[in-house]
């Protein structure tokens, strides 16, 4: 299963690995408004690999149904679309939009963005996730719904990161993001 945000929308890999193989493709984050995203440099080189900020930059729900889901029809293995938003009507309308469509398995919620200004506000409140995913659900009654972590994260000693899930109030999975902005051999070195 791929990563959101780390492989595009389709067959942007396709070049460079069998899609077949693959337990699901999860889309790039899709926003209800179209988004630029950080202004560059979003991606820096560290010693321990690679650190990014690229803020959800995506076509935008309108731009992804016309151009993008006829893509994920033909996609060989199931397809998780991943939504971020900044309201509770944005998550709950783009969330809605993905429920009626058949080449979508399932909806996975992007709480925990935390280089962008309003990234983690439902993530890191359990009350507000709670209420989110609750919301979600009615707008989402055909596909399962995936928490996106739902995290609290503290650095604690030795650059370790900690991690606890929350509850996901009606959620049906959570995945656990291990950190995601800084990736390389250093981050799991313990």
């Amino acid at each position: 299963m791929t990563c959101s945000g780390t492989c595009g929308y389709a067959f942007e890999y396709a070049d460079f690995m069998d899609l077949s193989r693959l337990g699901a493709f999860v889309t790039k984050s899709i926003t209800r408004e179209e988004r630029s995203g950080n202004e560059p440099t979003r991606i820096v080189e560290t010693r321990a690999g690679m650190l990014n900020a690229i803020g959800l930059a995506n076509v935008g729900l309108d731009r992804f149904l016309k151009e993008k889901v006829p893509l994920l029809g033909k996609m060989p293995c199931p397809v998780i679309v991943n939504v971020a938003g900044h309201s509770f009507d944005d998550y709950g309308e783009t969330c809605a939009a993905m429920d009626s469509l058949d080449c979508v398995a399932a909806v996975e919620l992007n709480v925990s963005c935390p280089n962008v200004s309003d990234g983690l506000v439902f993530g890191t409140n359990p009350d507000r996730l709670k209420e989110l995913t609750a919301h979600v659900k009615k707008a989402l009654p055909h596909k399962p719904l995936i928490g996106d972590d739902g995290v609290e994260r503290t650095v604690v000693p030795r650059g370790l990161l900690q991690v606890r899930l929350q509850r996901c109030g009606g959620g049906d999975a959570a995945v656990a993001d291990r950190g995601g902005q800084l990736s390389g051999g250093e981050v799991d070195r313990i």
